[in-house]
């Protein structure tokens, strides 16, 4: 389950589904307790909550949303840009948005935003994992990107999807199958090098592969019925965190892929998965 923990967010980043979706008051926070313990009792199998937003830290009253709803679930992850110092958020797995290097991630978050995050990492008091979604904005700074960050400590690993289009037709920060294909060939050296710090399982990798993607995407999703999705006023987004708008024949989220390769049942896609969700 994804849950919204606002309606706000401090930066309006290039590649964002969220800006693409209406954006209402938000739910009372007792309010949304109750709905999520109500999903709880009705869906026992949910077992894992990933608190999103727009930004989930932005608005300091909504952390009580997070600290209590957490107790509704075994297993929970905080998604969330870094440019807030992370709150004590026990038992989370905390998972940063960073898209590149400085310059990289910078053209699509905004200047200014590389040193607050590396800042707010390097003084974490619990591991952090940095999620990476590859466009043709970043594509050439992975390799810089693992340089950096591998070398510390705090940093549990670095995950990396791809971009989703919003809408049909030309998008320009898109990448289509055959850089995708060429930049999935540069994750799998990069997997032979940092080993299971890449948060990618080789089976994942060969699953975004243009002549197999289909399997995963569009009709094939198996997220769409695996997951729900709820705004920040408790209402389910369809088909899925990413919203109506959604180019879902050209999806790069990870979980598609990686809910392929487990139902192949890949080894390592099942210790990948064990660490990015539980």
């Amino acid at each position: 389950m994804s849950i919204d923990v606002t309606s706000l967010c401090n930066l309006r980043c290039a590649h964002c589904y969220w800006w693409e979706q209406p954006h209402e008051p938000e739910m009372d926070i007792d309010a949304m307790l109750a709905l999520l313990a109500d999903y709880r009792r009705r869906h026992p199998s949910i077992v894992h909550a990933s608190w999103v937003g727009g930004e989930p830290l932005i608005r300091k009253e909504r952390i009580r949303l997070l600290t209590e709803g957490a107790k509704l679930f075994p297993f929970n992850h905080l998604v969330t840009n870094g440019t807030i110092p992370f709150p004590d958020l026990p038992g989370f797995h905390i998972n940063v948005s960073l898209d590149g290097p400085e310059a990289e991630h910078e053209r699509i978050r905004g200047k200014g935003t590389y040193a607050k995050i590396r800042r707010h990492i390097l003084t974490a008091k619990q591991p952090v994992a940095l999620s990476c979604v590859v466009t043709r904005l970043n594509a050439d700074g992975l390799e810089a990107l693992c340089e950096e960050w591998m070398a510390v400590l705090s940093v549990s690993g670095i995950n990396f999807s791809f971009y989703t289009p919003m809408h049909s037709g030309d998008d320009p920060i898109w990448l289509p199958p055959a850089e995708r294909d060429a930049v999935l060939d540069r994750l799998l050296l990069l997997k032979d090098h940092y080993g299971d710090r890449i948060l990618l399982s080789r089976a994942m990798i060969a699953a975004y592969r243009s002549d197999r993607a289909h399997e995963a995407t569009g009709d094939n999703c198996r997220l769409k019925w695996a997951s729900i999705a709820l705004d920040a006023q408790g209402q389910a987004k369809a088909p899925c965190i990413l919203g109506p708008k959604a180019d879902c024949e050209r999806c790069g989220c990870v979980v598609p892929f990686m809910l392929r390769a487990l139902k192949g049942r890949d080894a390592e896609t099942l210790l990948i998965t064990s660490r990015l969700f539980t």
